[in-house]
């Protein structure tokens, strides 16, 4: 299936089949792009007709994107667990491809592994299926270009997303007189520090020390004054349902930030009724596990600043950019909370 806004772009299906939908993209003011979504066979006889197939669009004039599940797997670095990987003609076939019609796989970030069977113990096995590949002329047009891999929510496989036209400023000199970067910090022993690499060992160093874990003495505590009766525990205990969920989507703002994994809450309210069933059933099973996925817990810490003239880590107030999932389990037991909260918090 391939969706794409029609007020910003033009999205005609050039052939489809089983493993691939080729199309030609136009998007207003930035030309036509060949586009192929694949999702290849895991046998590799059956997966060469879908080499054969793309390589009627490799030889465009046009830059061509191809990404998906391509089910192949090129080294050992691309597994984790199971059987050691081997080298055969499936993933010679895939190398050959690539090579053949000058196509590069884009760097990625977020999780390694783009599969999981989600099994515990020895049988746990991590596979990278999914990539995106790329033609030189594409990489002239793209001003940056990396793969976000996406957490995994109601799949064994992590979405993987290409963001092809977002801007960004690639000389040093420009980024230093950009508002969002710190230059210069000043150093704990008073010297400023302009060197990049300085200035994130500082910055680390600097959070790591305050954050860092500290043992807390409880003795002495007062006996609680108030405890929840027996209708209050009910009423926490019961199950949670996809209506509570729905109350938290309907409530949410679109101009939350995301986190690192983009998704914004535009996103989730536009495509609501296509992934409200998969996002429910994903945050069900956290919370009848009760074990939650280690990628929705990363989060971006963006250094906010609180006054104009900041020349040490002191001037700047970090704030947590969490995933949109992680947002949602913890706005939902939020309001369970709240209901009974204020019966054993006082005011004061």
């Amino acid at each position: 299936m391939v969706l794409w806004r029609k007020d910003l772009a033009n999205f005609s299906v050039l052939e489809a089949s089983s493993q691939m939908i080729v199309g030609k993209l136009t998007v207003a003011g930035k030309g036509s792009w060949v586009v192929a979504s694949v999702y290849g066979s895991n046998v590799a006889q059956i997966r060469r007709r879908l080499w054969t197939d793309l390589e009627k669009y490799c030889s465009s004039d046009l830059p061509f994107i191809v990404g998906g599940d391509f089910n192949c797997m090129i080294s050992q670095e691309e597994k984790r667990g199971g059987k050691k990987f081997l080298v055969n003609q499936g993933s010679k076939d895939f190398t050959n491809f690539m090579i053949s019609n000058d196509l590069h796989e884009v760097k990625s970030m977020g999780p390694k592994f783009t599969w999981c069977n989600n099994k515990n113990g020895g049988a746990h096995i991590l596979e990278k299926l999914d990539r995106c590949l790329i033609n030189t002329i594409a990489m002239n047009h793209i001003q940056i270009t990396f793969v976000k891999h996406l957490s995994r929510v109601a799949s064994d496989h992590c979405l993987i997303l290409l963001e092809v036209f977002k801007p960004l400023v690639h000389s040093k000199k420009m980024i230093r007189h950009s508002s969002n970067w710190i230059s210069h910090i000043k150093s704990g022993y008073g010297s400023y520090l302009e060197d990049e690499s300085e200035i994130q060992k500082t910055i680390t160093d600097f959070f790591r020390l305050k954050w860092k874990f500290r043992e807390c003495n409880l003795e002495g505590w007062p006996n609680p004054s108030s405890v929840l009766n027996v209708e209050d525990q009910r009423l926490l205990e019961v199950d949670f349902c996809q209506d509570e969920l729905q109350l938290v989507v309907d409530s949410f703002k679109r101009n939350i930030s995301p986190g690192v994994d983009g998704i914004s809450f535009s996103f989730i309210k536009d495509f609501w009724e296509i992934i409200k069933e998969d996002i429910w059933l994903a945050v069900k099973q956290f919370f009848i596990s009760g074990n939650m996925d280690e990628s929705w817990k990363e989060t971006m810490i963006i250094l906010i600043p609180k006054i104009k003239n900041r020349q040490e880590l002191v001037h700047y107030r970090p704030i947590s950019l969490c995933l949109t999932v992680y947002k949602l389990i913890a706005k939902i037991v939020l309001n369970r909370m709240e209901k009974v909260i204020h019966k054993i918090i006082s005011n004061d």
